[in-house]
């Protein structure tokens, strides 16, 4: 079982980290991998567990050193052959797949004898950062692979004058990922995609919370498909505690109340593997119709839109596009309806 944790506050995380790692202890080797970059191993230095920490530096230096020789010609091409990896240019985005790319190392290399606890950002980045690590190898393709593509028509209109000018054009395949990052990232995809192999651990502040707000922010947190299995509240009034444990089910994530002083949450769920509604959406061809799990939703926030053959669900200002299956691809959205925290859509043909 793999374990990402995110938490509004850090005492609070480190207070869980705590308690779930002396619960383990006893079964495997804990590796606590920090994903934040703001912690200290000081914190952890008197918990049983290996601490470690994700050094994008260190990282880029071993992706650059991996890459380097095996593209020579197009980073001459590019005059950059030879920078070092820290003069490369900082690219939107390009930290978070760094992250996901050692994190999905880290999984790749794991033994059986060991547990693996990530704790990642704040809830919001958080969700991001899970709904990329869903992505799998189209992560990094749909970066490279549209200027690959285009680079190999225009190689092949170019051939008569390269070889009239005697030129050697660098070869796409050359800054193709390769299999093994592929293997990796279908893994971090198969282990984030299935909620059955994972558990993700949301500590969300209480404090001056309502119900209605924390089912907001669990909804944007499907809309980046990153559905919490375990639901902790911290500093939440009685009131809001007992409102949360009325709505939730079961089925659909553990949920109690997290007190520092006095703590009422069961260790032991995050200990055990249970079977929770899927986070991903469910197609039934028979009935023309697909549901699709998203807590927190609210019917009168949502708007949705189909594209062709791609469903839009929009709420607040966010949105989660779902590819529809070839057997939807001549049907239309005819209504929508919500059960509990599950959106139900059903199709129809063209008219």
């Amino acid at each position: 079982m793999i374990r990402f944790i995110s938490s509004d506050r850090y005492s609070s995380l480190h207070f869980f980290v705590q308690s779930l790692v002396h619960c383990l202890k006893d079964t495997k080797i804990i590796q606590v991998v920090d994903c934040t970059g703001e912690l200290q191993s000081e914190q952890f230095i008197d918990l049983p567990c290996e601490f470690n920490q994700i050094n994008q530096i260190e990282t880029i230096n071993v992706l650059w050193s991996e890459l380097n020789p095996h593209a020579k010609e197009w980073w001459s091409l590019l005059d950059i052959a030879n920078k070092q990896a820290i003069e490369l240019p900082d690219i939107p985005g390009l930290k978070d797949i760094i992250i996901l790319l050692e994190i999905a190392r880290i999984i790749d290399s794991l033994s059986t004898n060991k547990e693996l606890i990530f704790i990642f950002p704040a809830p919001v980045q958080a969700s991001r950062l899970f709904e990329m690590a869903q992505s799998g190898p189209r992560l990094l393709e749909s970066f490279v692979e549209p200027v690959l593509n285009w680079w190999d028509n225009t190689k092949k209109s170019l051939s008569a004058v390269e070889a009239l000018l005697r030129l050697k054009l660098p070869d796409s395949q050359q800054l193709r990922f390769n299999a093994v990052w592929s293997k990796r990232l279908e893994l971090l995809q198969t282990i984030s995609t299935n909620r059955d192999l994972h558990h993700l651990i949301m500590i969300l502040d209480g404090l001056n919370s309502s119900s209605e707000f924390i089912n907001h922010r669990l909804c944007l947190c499907g809309l980046h498909a990153a559905v919490p299995t375990h639901l902790l509240l911290c500093s939440g009034t009685k009131d809001l505690d007992k409102q949360m444990q009325k709505t939730i089910r079961p089925e659909w994530m553990y949920f109690s109340p997290l007190n520092l002083d006095q703590s009422t949450f069961d260790i032991e769920r995050f200990k055990n593997e249970e079977k929770l509604v899927s986070s991903q959406p469910i197609f039934d061809s028979h009935k023309k119709a697909f549901s699709i799990f998203l807590p927190g939703i609210i019917k009168s926030c949502l708007s949705i839109q189909q594209l062709d053959a791609i469903i839009y669900i929009i709420y607040s200002g966010k949105k989660r596009a779902i590819e529809l299956p070839n057997s939807f691809k001549d049907l239309h959205c005819l209504k929508a309806s919500v059960d509990g925290w599950t959106l139900h859509m059903t199709f129809s043909t063209a008219s």
